[in-house]
């Protein structure tokens, strides 16, 4: 076992062969100390003894499990992966066998589902990023899910009117508010004076508000209850406080 720097922080690695080839799991650490490493040498001796079962017994759910423990990212991004994933597992069968998929079988369970086609876009687009990782592994002999095509969608596309508000909608929806809920009222402002997104306008404090600027650098995000980074840098912003934002 020997560690590793990475972008994030570090990572215990460890080879072990299984059917005469070389492979390599990691698992994340906060530093390397002695405890560190005796319970990074557990986990890693644990996912060895996991991966060493022959791929060709792995079920799709199995594999889709390993797949989120690996996988780093935040929390609420693998939720919501996680559950565009499980729609294909219960489309395909959680118990099929990796060794049973390919192209066509794929493909035709997508197809014939009765699932929306822009939905069922959004789960193919995923399931890709999936099978070729299913490949890097070496957990299939092959990416199955490189020509696997999108649905036609023949949704129209939305009336632009139907997705943003004008400003003579906006005062309408303001002055309705005005009369029934005092915090929605000042919130609907808020956002619609700032641009910013609800589980950003949520997550301000005091201090995060200056003469001329409100910093955003974090967000709120409900499903978890806590408060954590925004998920890209861009999103790491200043907004300039114009005088109706100062007056509200």
């Amino acid at each position: 076992m020997w560690i590793e720097e990475t972008k994030t922080g570090l990572r215990a690695v460890e080879r072990y062969i299984v059917d005469g080839k070389y492979k390599r799991l990691s698992v994340s650490i906060d530093r390397d100390t002695p405890q560190a490493r005796r319970k990074a040498r557990e986990a890693l001796d644990q996912k060895i003894r996991e991966a060493s079962q022959p791929v060709t017994e792995m079920t799709l759910e199995q594999a889709v499990d390993e797949y989120f423990k690996i996988k780093q990212c935040r929390e609420s991004t693998k939720r919501a992966q996680r559950t565009i994933l499980n729609r294909a597992v219960n489309i395909l069968g959680p118990e099929t066998r990796l060794s049973a998929l390919s192209h066509g079988m794929i493909m035709r369970a997508f197809s014939t589902a009765d699932v929306k086609p822009h939905t069922m876009n959004q789960t193919i687009c995923l399931f890709r990023t999936f099978t070729k990782w299913l490949y890097f592994m070496e957990y299939t002999e092959t990416d199955v899910g490189d020509r696997i095509q999108k649905l036609k969608d023949d949704r129209k596309e939305k009336d632009p009117e139907e997705l943003y508000l004008e400003p003579d909608r906006l005062k309408e929806l303001l002055n309705q508010l005005n009369g029934m809920d005092q915090m929605a009222y000042y919130m609907t402002r808020f956002l619609a004076l700032t641009g910013l997104r609800i589980g950003e306008a949520t997550a301000l404090l005091p201090e995060d508000i200056g003469e001329k600027y409100i910093s955003i650098n974090k967000a709120y995000d409900e499903m978890n209850c806590s408060v954590s980074v925004p998920k890209t840098k861009t999103s790491i912003r200043q907004i300039f406080i114009q005088p109706e934002l100062r007056e509200l």
